[in-house]
């Protein structure tokens, strides 16, 4: 009989962002995981959905509201500089952000990674990549932040997601889904995305009417 699949087996994920937003300045706590919820919860219809948050500061409140208020499954990530990533939990890790931001860079040398023009703030979050840059301390230790003034929520949400997903034991993950995918009738399918879509859409549409 054939040998058993490892999570290497799998082949490698593709990565396209379908969509993103950017929460105001000023916004609450309240707020912000109430929106939160609304995407990740419209993102149910097409599959397997996992948030990955950052819990560094006061990320870990708006984590401990998450978890009051949704059943999504979700993984919390911390900032750190130090050298390596640390699993605290099945569902904490610790992480440099060196190491999240190569997660991106490398995806996106193997041509795995793809933002369409559809994509809502797709411009915001492409001059949020290029404008990252890497600073050394006077004790040698790197750190990576946007040049000037400027913002990298996008981008540290993106490296957030492809850093998770894109994991040797996640293959098997993602190939479930995409198996589950596949049992649906293309009607269906198209049916789920379409409605995901339209969640997301009225959920902008919302957000910008405020």
């Amino acid at each position: 009989r054939p040998e058993p699949e490892t999570p290497t087996d799998w082949p490698p994920v593709r990565h396209d962002v379908r969509w993103a937003t950017k929460f105001p300045l000023g916004m609450g706590f309240t707020e912000q995981v109430a929106a939160i919820k609304t995407i990740a919860e419209a993102c149910g219809p097409l599959g397997h959905t996992i948030m990955v948050v950052d819990s560094t500061g006061l990320g870990a409140v708006v984590v401990e509201m998450l978890r009051s208020i949704t059943a999504v499954s979700m993984r919390t990530v911390v900032f750190t500089g130090g050298e390596s990533a640390t699993k605290v939990s099945a569902f904490e890790h610790h992480v440099p952000k060196r190491d999240l931001l190569a997660a991106v860079g490398i995806v996106l040398e193997q041509e795995r990674l793809g933002v369409p023009m559809s994509c809502p703030f797709r411009t915001d979050l492409l001059d949020e990549m290029l404008s990252i840059e890497r600073s050394i301390s006077e004790r040698g230790h790197d750190s990576y932040a946007a040049a000037g003034q400027g913002h990298d929520d996008l981008t540290m949400a993106l490296c957030l997601a492809v850093w998770w997903a894109d994991r040797p034991d996640q293959g098997a993950v993602w190939h479930q889904a995409a198996l589950l995918r596949a049992a649906r009738s293309p009607a269906a399918q198209r049916a789920a995305e379409q409605a995901a879509r339209d969640r997301l859409a009225d959920y902008q549409a919302r957000a910008r009417a405020r």
